[in-house]
């Protein structure tokens, strides 16, 4: 369409997934009107991630993850497009 103007917006969200607050989405989510027993369903999935680290052949001591998206999973993108909404 010439002669008309436009605006091109692109966003690059550095290390996205890794940076979601858990408490912060689950207000999103209640303020976004999902119910306690849906966010408490969401947040098994998001909080129950327990990792340990491979260091010099050796795994270190498990521990919770208190912030951050797995990626890779279906419920990430979900999750990460009602954070980025707010």
């Amino acid at each position: 369409m010439e002669g008309e103007g436009g605006l091109l917006v692109k966003l690059v969200f550095e290390k996205a997934y890794d940076s979601v607050n858990h408490g912060f989405l689950d207000f999103m989510l209640s303020e976004m009107g999902f119910r306690d027993k849906q966010r408490m369903w969401m947040r098994s999935c998001v909080l129950s991630l327990m990792l340990s680290v491979l260091v010099n052949g050796s795994t270190t001591s498990q521990f919770d993850i208190t912030r951050g998206l797995r990626q890779g999973d279906p419920l990430s993108h979900f999750l990460f497009n009602i954070v980025s909404e707010s």
